[in-house]
């Protein structure tokens, strides 16, 4: 069996090269100007029209097919801009919340309009904290309807379901509940089970009436935290309101204008499991800077 000839360059083909190269840079370098920027101009216009693409790919995939606005009575499209602004200000207003990246009162798919928040970084866990923060933002929606017009649609239907569901979790999933403690009360499988008071549960009724008062404690919470935050920064969902009746879609920057001035909720109470088990007062350690360094955060940042 033959063999290719891998023996290395010889220096002088190596140094006839780079002279060659040396000689065209000096006697034309615009031609050489020319070629490195139309190579830099190529890969910029990939990495921005893959990003554009996959932007749009998201926007589609989460929020369905664009539909026009027109058709839409006034009074529906303002109450949409008030619902989806409650999202966008719960979300803003909270401490452990996604960036609020994009709201549209464009009706998509099934839905009158929508409010993306996307993470910054990839999560495998979430903390209770995040989760309490999702509930509130889910609830956002129908709060600023009963605050603004005192009379609530059914279009928050999907938003009651979501806030729900996270609640049920952290209290038969994750353990998120004083009273019931750190257990396990119904596997994964079991969730749909859970909505069906007909169908038969691993635990007593007792604990079932616990596990359903505590959802709805939890539900309520996050419930009273979206009317606070929308009372307190009524006049930034006003104005918000308005920009979205005109412009239809606001962007991550657009956004971040109109929240200049928000007023954020205060933090949560530290949870405790039991009380017999207070909190510890001294912190985590501190991330070494080198460590920061090497995933892009700055220093400080935290």
């Amino acid at each position: 069996m033959s063999q290719r000839n891998t023996s290395p360059l010889k220096r002088s083909t190596v140094r006839r090269t780079l002279q060659r190269f040396w000689d065209v840079t000096r006697t034309q370098p615009l031609i050489v100007f020319l070629s490195v920027f139309s190579s830099a101009g190529y890969i910029f216009l990939l990495t921005f029209a893959n990003t554009y693409v996959m932007a749009l790919i998201v926007d589609r995939v989460q929020a369905g097919p664009k539909r026009q606005s027109k058709g839409m009575a006034l009074n529906e499209l303002r109450n949409t801009a008030y619902h989806e602004g409650g999202h966008a200000l719960v979300a803003a207003a909270l401490h452990n919340t996604d960036p609020v990246t994009k709201v549209t009162i464009l009706p998509r798919g099934r839905a009158l309009g929508y409010t993306a928040v996307m993470p910054t970084t990839d999560r495998y866990s979430q903390s209770r904290n995040e989760l309490l923060d999702q509930m509130a933002y889910a609830m956002g929606g129908r709060t600023a309807e009963e605050v603004v017009f005192h009379d609530p649609t059914t279009g928050a239907s999907n938003d009651i379901e979501k806030a729900t569901k996270i609640a049920r979790t952290m209290v038969v999933e994750y353990g998120f509940s004083s009273k019931l403690g750190a257990i396990k009360w119904a596997d994964t499988d079991d969730q749909s089970a859970d909505f069906d008071g007909l169908a038969p549960h691993k635990y007593s009724e007792r604990t079932a009436e616990v596990i359903d008062e505590e959802v709805l404690g939890l539900v309520e919470t996050a419930h009273t935290e979206a009317w606070n935050i929308i009372n307190d920064n009524r006049d930034v969902l006003d104005e918000l309101v308005r920009q979205l009746l005109v412009k239809e879609t606001l962007n991550e920057k657009e956004l971040a204008a109109i929240f200049a001035n928000i007023r954020k909720a205060p933090e949560r109470p530290v949870w405790l499991s039991d009380q017999r088990r207070p909190d510890s007062d001294k912190p985590p350690v501190e991330i070494p800077e080198s460590l920061k360094r090497s995933v892009g955060m700055k220093p400080g940042e935290r």
